[in-house]
């Protein structure tokens, strides 16, 4: 990835690769299928669903199973779109995103870093990911979903970062691909 930069029309661009491609459209496919079946009573159990779809009331059941009710198909509808916005950018070449498309991106890789994280069994600890992962404690597929866990956080630094500048009142003012910078429209 070169990095996130920002174009002087306020755009932000960003060029991935192609491996990191293969895995951005590949993570966001198993996501949307994940969470297209949201619904489904035997993923009722799953870590990444019960953490992209938290009890609303953890002391009530029957409020949160109500709210859920009302809310989980729209809240499905908008990740699986925002997985799908993702897909159709990476399709293209160089990702080129307005304001709003990147804080859509924002919202999906936190919910792919949140579905990591629950898979590996570590959503409430925030220093769980402090040290760098000991390959003779974890399996090799740990240690991997660790490692995309933590590139996809600094995917997010850099997408962030590049939101921030496009939001100033002079994006004219970088220097090219070396970080979120300004390029010529």
């Amino acid at each position: 990835m070169s990095a996130f930069a920002v174009t002087a029309d306020g755009h932000v661009l960003a060029r991935f690769d192609e491996a990191e491609t293969d895995i951005l459209l590949s993570l966001s496919q198993q996501f949307a299928e994940l969470v297209g079946g949201a619904d489904d009573p035997s993923l009722a159990g799953d870590p990444a669903i019960r953490r992209l779809f938290p009890d609303a009331y953890r002391d009530d059941h029957e409020a949160s199973a109500e709210f859920s009710r009302y809310t989980r198909a729209d809240l499905a509808v908008s990740k699986v779109a925002a997985a799908s916005a993702v897909q159709s950018a990476l399709g293209g070449g160089d990702v080129v995103l307005d304001v709003e498309a990147g804080w859509s991106w924002l919202r999906h890789l936190t919910d792919l870093r949140l579905t990591i994280a629950a898979r590996l069994g570590v959503v409430d600890d925030p220093d769980a990911f402090a040290d760098e992962p000991d390959p003779d404690v974890l399996s090799d597929e740990d240690v991997l979903a660790r490692g995309v866990f933590d590139w996809l956080g600094y995917v997010q630094e850099l997408l962030i970062a590049a939101l921030e500048e496009a939001a100033s009142p002079d994006v004219e003012t970088g220097n090219g691909m070396n970080g979120p910078s300004s390029v010529p429209a």
